[in-house]
């Protein structure tokens, strides 16, 4: 199995990349839309993010606000790294599940927002960074 890492920023093509993978027949896994599952309310990330910020970063429907989340992080490096250290280990077993339930395939592509650099030798035989430029 060969596998890749997608990675690339906002509006940067990884969803047209994406789908060209899926047309293809590849397994595409989507670690951002992991990585959101797994701070609704009840699951793990939820619970470390709201013990360590308080309920003030949740939303009328007590799910945590994206965007609250979002200024705490970039507003303190300290954040930032504490919230993605957290989600990468949670996110590791499920990860290392899409890889293995992925093995008799040929191919598998994951979509990264972020890439940790730890990991790209450890389970990727190749990164791939979407880039998209527009000229006027």
């Amino acid at each position: 199995m060969f596998t890749v890492g997608l990675t690339g920023g906002v509006a940067a093509g990884k969803s047209t990349a994406t789908n060209f993978f899926i047309d293809k027949g590849i397994t595409v896994v989507d670690a951002d839309l992991i990585s959101r599952n797994l701070q609704i309310q009840g699951e793990e990330g939820y619970k470390q993010i709201v013990k360590k910020f308080s309920d003030d970063i949740l939303d009328n429907n007590s799910e945590i606000d994206r965007k609250k989340i979002r200024e705490i992080a970039f507003s303190d490096p300290k954040n930032k790294k504490w919230l993605e250290d957290l989600m990468h280990q949670i996110f590791q077993p499920f990860f290392i599940f899409w890889i293995a339930k992925s093995y008799f395939t040929n191919f598998f592509s994951i979509n990264l927002a972020v890439v940790v650099q730890d990991v790209i030798g450890e389970f990727f035989d190749n990164l791939l960074v979407s880039l998209f430029a527009l000229y006027l």
